[in-house]
């Protein structure tokens, strides 16, 4: 049987055409044909043409594209007809799969390089200075998450952070890393603590709008063996005095919502072998299979005491969590972080 010159070139391209982009094999074997089927002019847009007859998906519900037969003659019911449509419908959906399978591709791997770069922007090791030691953790849900932690030393004391934007993913990391960033350009030890991070949470809200907030924890350890801590919409945190453990709760607002917002800190006494523990709500909100939550008791079991340095209770925390868990991804980011006032 002997096919149209223009369907001719279709079928021997056949390969081809799956790979189209754009209708651009199709349109060139048209056009080497002159443009003509069944001899007779050939219009193929994915645009709407008028008079032309629409090209479904195979699922027959999406229009994909239009071809537009130029002679009363031509029709889209013969046999051949249908089996070119068919061709333009296959190539035009099959190049959109590929193209998205592409895209998604090249976001996977976008997504990995910023992860990589966010988790080496964390702190390398525990810092041990002047009496005080920290360490801390961090585990994505996603490729990427919104909590981060950070610790540095200054002359005077050690001060830490943990946050957690709102939200997940790409958004969630730029806006947690922007509050991180602003942390640390505000950093003076001789000024006022609260006023510190107010001023901090107005240049949030000037930078993103009440829309994206953040809940984070600010801590300062002194010399004298206390800490200073500041909670922007994160409680409880935990307090961790050998068999007792209390609960930090009633925090301020997140940072970051309104234009001017007021913050409290907490001065806690601590004495060697004590310790305070810093969590983002994924670690309270882990749940297992059963669909219990992690909970306070669950940290209650998870760091008993003695507390002979930071690192140790990261990693009874961490092994906790995925004996309750038994989940290899968790539902929310899990950040914490461990402060232990060390022995004289």
């Amino acid at each position: 049987m002997k096919h149209e010159p223009a369907l001719e070139l279709l079928l021997e391209t056949w390969e081809e055409v799956v790979d189209v982009e754009d209708l651009g094999l199709v349109c060139q074997a048209l056009e080497r044909a002159g443009g003509r089927l069944y001899d007779c002019p050939t219009e193929i847009a994915l645009e709407e043409l008028s008079e032309a007859t629409p090209v479904y998906d195979a699922g027959g519900h999406d229009v994909v594209a239009y071809v537009r037969f130029g002679s009363e003659g031509c029709c889209s019911e013969r046999p051949l007809d249908k089996l070119f449509l068919r061709l333009v419908s296959w190539s035009i959906v099959h190049n959109r799969l590929r193209q998205a399978s592409q895209q998604r591709q090249q976001l996977v791997e976008s997504l990995r390089v910023a992860r990589r770069i966010l988790e080496e922007s964390l702190p390398k090791s525990k810092l041990s200075y002047n009496g005080w030691e920290i360490s801390g953790c961090l585990r994505p849900a996603l490729h990427l998450g919104g909590d981060l932690y950070s610790y540095t030393a200054g002359e005077r004391n050690i001060r830490f952070l943990l946050a957690d934007a709102v939200g997940h993913g790409l958004d969630s990391t730029l806006l947690v890393t922007e509050c991180r960033t602003l942390w640390r350009a505000s950093a003076r030890y001789d000024q006022d603590f609260c006023e510190e991070i107010s001023r901090l949470s107005s240049l949030l809200y000037e930078n993103t709008g009440a829309e994206r907030y953040v809940a984070a924890t600010f801590g300062r350890c002194h010399s004298d063996g206390s800490v200073e801590l500041i909670l922007c919409g994160q409680s409880p945190q935990f307090v961790l005095l050998g068999e007792e453990m209390k609960m930090l709760e009633q925090p301020d607002l997140p940072l970051g919502l309104f234009p001017e917002q007021e913050f409290h800190s907490h001065r806690i006494p601590l004495k060697p072998g004590q310790a305070l523990l810093i969590t983002s709500d994924g670690v309270l909100d882990a749940r297992n299979r059963s669909g219990e939550s992690f909970g306070e008791e669950g940290v209650r079991a998870a760091v008993a005491p003695p507390y002979p340095c930071s690192h140790r209770i990261i990693r009874d925390l961490l092994a906790a969590l995925d004996a309750f868990d038994e989940v290899e991804t968790p539902h929310d980011d899990i950040c914490a972080l461990a402060v232990v006032r060390n022995h004289d």
